[in-house]
């Protein structure tokens, strides 16, 4: 008997341990999410993209509901280790807890009911501990609780928060162009282009702060948005392809200067390296370079194909991760090329052409 109540203890004591590292890891740790957490993010994410592969879904609507399932679950698995820890714990000696009114030793359920209202309500049930070492390990387990909710809580504030500042670097890199032709187009179009090195310049810290963020919170990797014009993935994926045609695309004297294209290619990089806290990385295949055709169709001067070609190869790896970020998300790498334009209420109308659409003066 004294090797089993040991044994419940021992285990106890470890779940306990156990889910505290975790939380303490996920939520003031600014270097990414605990082992727990991380892995049940990362299987739910592929079970949603799993399924949504054997049920044939071309929708992206069951992805926007994986991020709040997904944190939620992380929640519940902390709660569920917390509860079953200290369960176990008080379970160790038989008459650790007490009927209030009889004083006999509490039952499985009376463990379970006593811990759960210790750890999460700190009011008076109709069990109570035994005196003693067990009174104090009563009042460590409400302390306990107290900090795991106000630790959940605060954790879930700041994922939201940081969701929506997600969507809205999305959104702001959608009006700099709807494709990365366009965005090209519009930064060499007479006065646009002081307005793009202008908007440009705002948007790399945007950019850095949610590579912060999302190495802070890799959950948030998984708050997907259905609408194109929202999706951060895509439209970094279509900014990254516009600065590659601005920097190695056009002609001699006819690009940006290099000190306007550095900030935003280095915070997008930045960004990149951040994707290893979700488990992602880059594809076996570099997807092939954006076309200079559809510039020069419209009459901005391009560089060389055979000099342009060259000088995409040194992004390959660079290319390899982005596409790798924009397939986990749920979008293909044809998304990136695809226009959007906002249309009244907020919904996206989607061109179905390709991604040489663009705007003619």
């Amino acid at each position: 008997m004294d090797a089993i109540s040991g044994l419940l203890g021992f285990t106890g004591i470890v779940l306990v341990a156990i889910a505290m590292l975790d939380v303490l890891w996920t939520t003031l740790s600014m270097t990414g999410g605990g082992p727990l957490s991380t892995g049940l993010a990362r299987g739910l994410w592929r079970s949603v993209h799993g399924l949504r592969h054997w049920t044939g879904a071309t929708s992206t609507r069951l992805l926007q509901l994986a991020g709040p399932g997904i944190l939620l679950s992380s929640l519940l698995m902390w709660v569920v280790l917390l509860w079953a820890g200290w369960t176990l714990l008080f379970s160790a000696a038989p008459d650790a807890v007490r009927a209030l009114q009889t004083g006999s030793p509490a039952s499985l359920a009376g463990h379970v009911y006593f811990t759960g209202y210790t750890l999460f309500t700190l009011g008076i049930g109709n069990y109570v501990p035994a005196p003693g070492v067990w009174e104090i390990a009563t009042a460590i387990a409400s302390l306990n609780g107290l900090f795991l909710i106000t630790l959940s809580i605060t954790y879930l504030v700041a994922v939201l928060s940081a969701a929506t500042r997600k969507h809205q670097l999305a959104t702001v890199i959608a009006t700099l162009g709807r494709t990365p032709h366009d965005i090209v187009r519009r930064a060499r179009k007479g006065e646009g282009a002081a307005s793009f090195r202008t908007h440009l310049a705002q948007v790399v810290p945007m950019i850095e702060m949610h590579a912060r963020n999302h190495l802070a919170y890799p959950v948030l990797h998984y708050f997907h948005s259905p609408d194109r014009r929202a999706a951060v993935s895509l439209r970094i994926a279509a900014l990254d392809d516009a600065l590659l045609l601005l920097k190695h695309g056009l002609a001699s004297g006819a690009s940006p200067d290099d000190a306007s294209l550095s900030p935003a290619r280095e915070a997008i990089g930045g960004l990149l390296s951040t994707l290893h806290g979700a488990f992602i990385h880059p594809d076996e295949a570099a997807p092939p370079p954006p076309s200079l055709e559809p510039l020069s169709e419209v009459g901005v001067p391009v560089a060389g194909e055979d000099a342009y070609r060259h000088m995409s190869a040194h992004e390959v790896e660079r290319r390899q991760l982005m596409q790798a970020y924009v397939k986990d998300d749920g979008w293909t790498w044809a998304d990136v090329g695809k226009s959007v334009v906002a249309v009244p209420r907020g919904k996206p109308a989607l061109h179905s052409g390709s991604e040489s659409e663009l705007e003619t003066d």
